[in-house]
């Protein structure tokens, strides 16, 4: 981490963003970024390694995606959260919204908007006896009319509102900031942001505030802040902590051990069981129907296992050579800040992409070595370790 006065501070890692919500766990973390697509590997990785091992943020909401429908949701899958989205249905590159949300959090759907010059997704939070409406907006031309239009009535639906997004719409000029502060006045929104600028635009050298919160209950916000993470966008990461109790289930995972069956149990059920229910039924259908249930008898006798599932950093993020890469690059980006030129430009270039690279290789390095010179038993263990079985699965339950 190194300090700036644009955007905040630099962060790579997860340390920094541990160590100031540290005095907040028992709020609800949230946050936002436009991460100017999450499709590649390598900024997905850096995603992940911002996020650590505990999942910093409870809901990590995000701008332009750049998803398309047959892009699925494990390719962009973060452990231990899941990813609500709103892909761009308009042809062209660009765009989308999503909403990573803890898997502890009950929610639904409420409302989805992907019209061209607005992009929303909405869910209703419950948390005991309070609901709260939680969404994500993107503006590509920053055109709040719209904005209001499509969402008013939806507001007012709601006594808690939390929302994050890009709107395009720059608070640093001042007469767009008396027209975006009565906006909220008719919508009982309030603006939550720190006066720092949020995006910086390399071809004009000049920044801006674009991404902000609303918020229906200014007093909810127990903290808010910003850091800015170039190897995931050129958008600041804007967050916030707030006064919402909430009590989150942790992730599990449940299985069948087949090592600890109750084989006394079997016996005893088979010496009552009549195999004729199964002969003297009439027609297949009922047939199978005989079957199943016998085998679900079965099954009553192999115990259940429960296990709180641990999340991890991906291990190649935390190679020696990966973190040397990620601080030169870093480095680079800080220099760059200091001294805006096209030469300093050049550099943090070539050391992101360099970071980039080694990221790739350290990955590609730690697969093949997972899956070289083990049986078939290690092999299927390596495989569910690393999420693969269940991608498997998911796309052979695709039609």
């Amino acid at each position: 981490m190194s300090s700036n006065e644009n955007l905040g501070p630099l962060v790579s890692g997860n340390s920094y963003l541990k160590n100031v919500l540290s005095p907040f766990k028992s709020n609800l973390n949230v946050a936002h970024i436009n991460c100017r697509s999450i499709r590649p590997v390598t900024k997905l990785d850096e995603l992940k390694n911002l996020l650590g091992n505990n999942n910093t943020f409870d809901i990590l909401a995000v701008t332009e995606t750049w998803l398309v429908p047959d892009i699925l949701n494990s390719a962009v899958s973060i452990p231990g959260y899941y990813f609500c989205r709103g892909d761009r249905e308009i042809p062209g590159r660009g765009g989308g919204v999503g909403i990573y949300l803890s898997k502890g959090l009950p929610f639904r759907h409420v409302f989805k908007s992907s019209v061209r010059h607005c992009e929303s997704l909405f869910l209703e939070l419950q948390f005991q006896s309070t609901k709260v409406l939680f969404g994500v907006i993107y503006l590509p031309t920053g055109d709040i009319d719209l904005f209001e239009s499509l969402h008013c009535n939806i507001f007012e639906e709601y006594n808690n509102i939390v929302l994050f997004g890009d709107f395009n719409f720059n608070l640093f000029n001042p007469t767009k900031a008396i027209i975006f502060r009565r906006l909220c006045t008719r919508l009982n929104l309030s603006i939550i942001h720190n006066s720092k600028p949020t995006h910086f635009d390399l071809g004009s050298r000049s920044t801006s505030l674009i991404d902000f919160m609303l918020t229906s209950d200014f007093s909810i916000v127990a903290y808010s802040d910003q850091i800015q993470c170039p190897a995931i966008s050129d958008h600041a990461l804007i967050f916030a902590s707030l006064s919402i109790s909430f009590s989150s289930l942790p992730d599990f995972v449940e299985y069948r051990n087949f090592n600890n069956i109750d084989w006394n149990g079997i016996w005893n059920f088979l010496a009552s069981y009549d195999p004729n229910l199964v002969f003297s039924s009439v027609g297949v259908d009922a047939k199978c129907a005989s079957i199943t249930s016998l085998l679900d008898s079965l099954y009553s006798f192999v115990p259940v296992v429960r296990k709180k599932i641990k999340h991890s950093v991906d291990p190649w993020m935390k190679s020696i050579d990966v973190r040397f890469a990620v601080s030169l690059r870093d480095l680079a980006f800080s220099s760059f800040q200091n001294e805006r030129t096209q030469e300093h430009w050049r550099i943090y270039c070539k050391y992101r992409n360099r970071a980039k690279a080694i990221i790739r290789r350290c990955r590609r390095y730690h697969y093949s070595r997972l899956f070289n010179g083990i049986n078939s038993r290690g092999l299927w263990k390596a495989l569910r370790g690393s999420g693969c079985v269940v991608l498997l699965r998911i796309l052979l339950l695709c039609p």
